[in-house]
């Protein structure tokens, strides 16, 4: 009974090898996960090209907060100083262009991950894992051979080549699940947020050419020593009447600052608001994932295994 059991298995474990090298394992498998695949390559380019255009938008916020920074302006107005308020700003900008760079790179990791385990997984690491299995089986129906070193490492190799099958193949589909439920449970829209921001970096940007050009206005021309005595009666009339508009051009000056503070300042919220979703989806998912997976797989594999070994009674 024990030898027609081990023999019912050599079979069948052959036509799972047969089966995952000759492409039908793996075609079967594409077949089931088809539209779960499907959903996950368009969420992954999706996160692509948000994170793309998020990146985009950061670099365009730094560089316009960097213009001003680097302007005469914070030098001459004194106690408004635009550069200085514009600091924190200025370092969460650096800090979600940083998280934006991350989570571009672990989209890529992620990408290659699925087409990998797309393209290899089954006829891969498999069709090893039958192999192993295979050999196994064969060592135990043929005890004179006394293989139980070799009945060991196969059956270890063949737990490992199976858990590296299920984590390479179903990782980033179940990843996708997860990080499609976060996105409801957050319901935070990346791609309007990303447009606000762009708007907000062009509006600002807008802004401080309108303070830039009022400020240049505001500057007073230095004064000729070598003119007459009645002209410089005249100049300082006119200086007289220039400073006096000069109190109100500040005035104005000093609320277009504030409204371009107040416009840079409104990014804050979201950008917080995108390094929360970025980090969950891109970082901490799948990393949660991956070890979620492993710990259940593992011991499912082995008791799938185990249940080819029957004992003697």
């Amino acid at each position: 009974m024990v030898f027609k059991f081990i023999y019912a298995k050599i079979v069948f474990l052959l036509l799972l090898f047969l089966a995952g090298m000759t492409g039908l394992a793996d075609y079967s498998i594409n077949y089931v996960t088809y539209k779960w695949d499907v959903k996950t390559e368009e969420h992954l380019d999706e996160l692509l090209v948000n994170a793309g255009a998020a990146y985009a938008v950061s670099r365009g916020l730094n560089a316009v907060i960097s213009v001003i920074q680097a302007s005469d302006i914070n030098i001459l107005i004194g106690n408004l100083a635009l550069g200085e308020a514009l600091d924190p700003v200025n370092d969460i900008v650096e800090r979600f262009s940083n998280v934006m760079l991350m989570s571009i790179t672990s989209i890529g990791i992620q990408k290659f991950i699925f087409r990998t385990g797309k393209a290899y997984g089954v006829n891969l690491f498999l069709t090893l894992a039958f192999l192993f299995l295979l050999t196994s089986a064969f060592f135990e129906s043929l005890p004179f051979l006394k293989g139980e070193r070799v009945i060991a490492i196969s059956n270890t190799m063949s737990t490992s080549m199976v858990i590296i099958f299920a984590l390479f193949r179903f990782i980033i589909p179940t990843v996708t699940l997860l990080s499609l439920e976060s996105e409801k449970l957050f319901g935070t829209d990346v791609t309007g947020t990303i447009e606000k921001l762009e708007e907000i970096k062009n509006r600002s940007h807008i802004e401080y050419n309108t303070v830039s050009d009022e400020f240049d206005q505001s500057v007073i021309p230095e004064q000729e020593d070598d003119k007459n005595f009645l002209t410089r009666i005249s100049d300082s009339l006119k200086d007289t009447g220039r400073r006096l508009s000069e109190t109100f051009n500040r005035d104005k000056l000093s609320e277009n600052i504030d409204r371009v503070i107040k416009s840079l300042g409104e990014s804050i919220e979201y950008i917080t608001d995108l390094i929360v979703i970025f980090i969950i989806q891109t970082i901490v998912i799948p990393i949660l994932t991956f070890f979620l997976l492993k710990a259940s797989f593992q011991p499912l594999i082995i008791l799938f295994l185990s249940g080819f070994r029957r004992e003697n009674p």
